[in-house]
C-alpha cells in the first residue's frame, strides 16, 4: 500500500497539518497516520505496512524520535502533604517531539528512588 500526504488536526497548536497516511482507512476515517514500528512503517489503524517515499520516511522519523534525561526529585509540601524525595538525579524525564513545532516536549517522568510520577 502506497501512503498519501493528508491533512491533519494539531489541537495544541491549533494548526493543520500535512502527514502521510493510510490511503485505504483516510477514506473511512478522515486522515489516519503512518506510524513508525521498529524498522516498518504501519497504518496506525489498519496495521498494513505502508510503501513510503524518502520525504515521508523522513517526515516521520524526525516526528519520532524521543530522549530520556535525568534530574533532580522536588521534595516540597502541600497542606502537610509531603511529595518527592529530595533525590539527585533520580528523575527520568521521557520527551517525545512536537509534529509541527518539532521542539521536544515532556510525555512524563518517574523518580526511581520514591516513584514520584508526571504524567502529561
Amino acid at each position: 500500500m502506497k501512503a498519501i500526504w493528508s491533512k491533519d488536526y494539531d489541537f495544541r497548536q491549533d494548526k493543520i497539518y500535512r502527514r502521510p497516511s493510510c490511503p485505504e482507512c483516510s477514506k473511512e476515517y478522515g486522515c489516519v497516520p503512518i506510524i513508525k514500528d521498529d524498522d516498518k512503517y504501519i497504518c496506525l489503524n489498519c496495521h498494513k505496512e505502508a510503501e513510503l517515499d524518502p520525504d515521508m520516511k523522513d517526515w516521520i522519523d524526525v516526528r519520532s524520535e524521543k530522549k530520556t534525561e535525568y534530574g533532580d526529585c522536588p521534595k516540597f509540601e502541600i497542606d502537610g502533604v509531603k511529595f518527592g524525595c529530595g533525590g539527585k538525579g533520580t528523575v527520568e524525564r521521557h520527551y517525545m517531539r512536537n509534529e509541527i513545532t518539532l521542539k521536544w516536549q515532556l510525555m512524563g517522568s518517574v523518580c526511581k528512588q520514591c516513584g514520584a510520577r508526571t504524567i502529561v
